[in-house]
């Protein structure tokens, strides 16, 4: 169970040695790995019920330093890399919701595995504390998630800030879905952030095991998707201050909606 340093303000994790247990709640983390689970069927979702909604999570990424290669360009003063096989591990460090209040991870009973709901009570934590810490000899504590993954990545490495990085990284998709006639969920989008500086990487991959082969197409027709991408920065039908659904935002980007600038996207590109 590695540990590691979260920082919320630049949405970075950095590995530590540091296991101080009361130190938990705060800044410092440990995680376990996600693996392959067996799941029970409880029942079915239907429109009726009540109470069904989506738990919004904190995922930060970190690269691992080993790659199989790749080609490296310019695009302006930009340094662009494109690699294959590069090492990722995602962190998830909590509920977006939970870690508003400083709260980081989830409470998880270490010994028999059960959890409790981050956004539960601190009642209802308190009991599930207790009880485990009865029965099982070990209070529970906050734990994160992760999970390596290999994947192909175009990466523009130090850029200036989250909003930056965010924004172009957008463009680039929408530009990308319109030339290449890809589904946009194709490519992912990852900015990792660094605990001690406010530069950040941004990294645009392709979570298809073995690689689906879109990132090379887009190196291919990189002027064409520019093209569009900055189409798509400056020219909002509803002539926005920042972002909207006419341009940037989507469903699934809402996590980083407030870092899309169509204006610095349009800027940079």
């Amino acid at each position: 169970m590695p540990c590691f340093e979260v920082s919320a303000e630049h949405q970075a994790v950095k590995p530590t040695n540091q296991r101080e247990s009361s130190s938990l709640g705060g800044n410092i983390l440990q995680t376990i790995a996600v693996c392959d689970v067996d799941l029970v069927h409880t029942s079915h979702i239907s429109d009726e019920e009540e109470l069904r909604f989506q738990l919004g999570v904190a995922v930060h990424g970190l690269e691992l330093h080993q790659h199989n290669g790749g080609r490296a360009f310019r695009w302006g003063p930009q340094p662009v890399h494109l690699r294959r096989g590069v090492r990722l591990r995602l962190v998830n460090v909590g509920a977006s919701a939970a870690m508003a209040d400083g709260e980081f991870g989830y409470p998880v009973c270490t010994v028999c595995g059960q959890s409790v709901s981050p956004l539960s009570s601190e009642r209802q934590r308190d009991n599930f504390r207790e009880s485990h810490e009865e029965r099982c000899g070990r209070a529970p504590r906050p734990i994160g998630f992760h999970a390596n993954t290999v994947a192909d990545v175009l990466s523009l490495p130090a850029c200036d800030s989250k909003t930056t990085a965010y924004s172009v990284l957008e463009a680039l998709r929408i530009g990308a879905t319109r030339v290449l006639d890809m589904h946009k969920d194709d490519l992912q989008i990852l900015v990792i952030g660094h605990v001690d500086r406010e530069e950040v990487d941004a990294l645009l991959w392709d979570p298809m095991p073995g690689g689906s082969g879109l990132l090379e197409r887009l190196w291919e027709r990189f002027e064409d998707i520019v093209q569009v991408a900055a189409e798509v920065a400056n020219d909002c039908p509803a002539v926005c201050t920042s972002s909207c659904i006419d341009c940037l935002q989507t469903f699934r980007n809402a996590y980083y909606h407030r870092s899309l600038d169509r204006t610095i996207a349009g800027e940079r590109i």
